[in-house]
């Protein structure tokens, strides 16, 4: 009995000392450790920094000034300043220690270690005896490992592309900020500590552009998007304006599911970062595209391709009013480009643009192709458009040589543009045939404007 006494004593001095053991090296791996009430703020270190005593860090009531100190002495990242005394209030730890299989809360910030930064993980957890008549926590600082280190350099990263980020759980209703600018966390524009309600209140006071204002809120609906998640794990994504101290910009809003993610605990990341400046590059750059798609470079005139979309629009309106169409060919064009140049034709082409403008200022004026141009004049009765047609033939009749030949036709009940331009294309020709009738040496006479003084 005696010797089977002193076996147990040894097993269990063993145990002990095992488990002193252990203790003492994870004792030595953190550079600090606290017990805190985690509703007075009272707190009682169990191993601290000298310098922190020092500079009166460990002096203060509660552990919600104390973070409030270790930023007063700078040795927080600037960057990190705002977000490390989020996640280090009092407020915010217990809200988070209430959610349903919560045992701890994790922070990761960089602090001044010796000569530098490193980057430093903060766990509050929960003892086993926790309770509202025990309502103690422990904390405990660490150096990062270094996937953690890895994992906090890609959040930095992200920090700087993203202005908002947060851990969103549609189920609870709640949120955890990863990155916040410090102005949005005020009643003023609209916080809440339930995600629906900052979402909502955060359009209706105002940073939300108006015009923007209803797909925001039917992009943002809990409902819907819980719905959505359940029924893909795709991202999803909304462009809206938000305003920035005295004016909107562009913003992309991004949706995903967090690795957590359970249909049960739909737990997504939300992300929102500032496009507006690559934005209105793209809106630039495809306002560029749109014009050299419609507009012909030479001339300032609509181009074939916007003519072409015209006449397919126009065909498929239900109702057509009174419609004419004229065609114009310009004349001597081949022999300037032969004689004096591609540059003197340019010019001919463009000094034709220009009469055709002055004159049909309010109506749709195409270059249809190199020497060819076609005016498609609506809602105009059969006398007005004979007269336009009249006097514009009239004022090109002026030169020698007109710079062009021209017809039009006309519709009453028009069914495409198509078959008005054929007809004035016919008479166009009757036109050109008459011009060279008159003088088979018109077209050098004409192109003689363009010999060089």
């Amino acid at each position: 009995m005696n010797s089977g006494n002193a076996n147990n004593d040894k097993m269990n001095n063993g145990g002990n000392d095992d488990l002193r053991f252990v203790l003492d090296v994870y004792m030595d791996s953190l550079i600090k450790a606290a017990k805190v009430n985690i509703v007075t703020g009272e707190f009682r270190f169990v191993k601290e920094l000298p310098s922190e005593r020092e500079h009166g860090c460990l002096d203060i009531d509660t552990m919600d000034d104390y973070p409030k100190m270790i930023v007063k002495n700078k040795w927080i990242y600037p960057d990190d300043e705002q977000d490390y005394l989020f996640h280090m209030r009092l407020s915010y730890l217990r809200e988070r220690l209430k959610e349903k299989d919560t045992r701890r809360v994790v922070h990761s910030f960089r602090r001044v270690m010796g000569n530098g930064y490193n980057w430093i993980t903060v766990c509050v957890a929960l003892p086993p005896d926790f309770s509202d008549d025990n309502p103690w926590v422990s904390y405990t600082w660490r150096v990062s490992d270094n996937d953690s280190r890895a994992m906090e350099d890609a959040m930095c990263m992200l920090s700087g592309i993203f202005h908002k980020i947060l851990k969103v759980n549609l189920t609870t209703d709640t949120y955890e900020p990863i990155k916040v600018y410090r102005e949005e966390m005020t009643q003023e524009l609209g916080h809440s500590e339930s995600i629906s309600q900052w979402l909502y209140r955060f359009a209706k006071t105002g940073n939300v552009h108006p015009e923007d204002m209803q797909e925001y809120l039917a992009f943002t609906n809990p409902q819907r998007l819980r719905g959505a998640f359940k029924d893909s794990r795709e991202q999803m994504r909304l462009r809206y304006r938000r305003r920035l101290k005295n004016t909107f910009r562009w913003v992309m809003m991004t949706l995903l599911p967090s690795v957590e993610y359970t249909d049960d605990n739909q737990i997504i990341m939300m992300y929102i970062r500032d496009i507006h400046d690559e934005y209105a590059e793209e809106q630039d750059h495809r306002k560029q595209l749109e014009y050299y798609c419609n507009f012909d470079i030479l001339t300032g005139l609509k181009n074939r391709y916007y003519y072409t979309g015209f006449c397919q629009q126009f065909e498929q309106r239900s109702y057509k009013a009174n419609t004419a169409v004229l065609f114009a060919d310009i004349n001597g064009l081949k022999y300037v480009n032969d004689t004096f140049g591609h540059e003197a034709g340019d010019e001919h082409i463009q000094r034709f643009a220009e009469k055709l403008t002055e004159f049909f200022s309010e109506d749709l004026c195409c270059r249809v192709s190199g020497d060819e141009f076609v005016v498609i004049l609506e809602n105009v009765s059969e006398e007005e458009a004979q007269k336009r047609y009249q006097e514009f033939h009239e004022l090109l009749a002026v030169d020698v040589l007109p710079l062009a030949a021209v017809g039009y036709a006309w519709r009453k009940d028009p069914t495409t543009i198509e078959e008005m331009f054929a007809q004035a294309e016919a008479v166009m020709y009757e036109d050109k045939k008459a011009c060279y009738r008159k003088s088979p040496e018109n077209a050098k006479v004409f192109a003689g404007r363009f010999i060089p003084a």
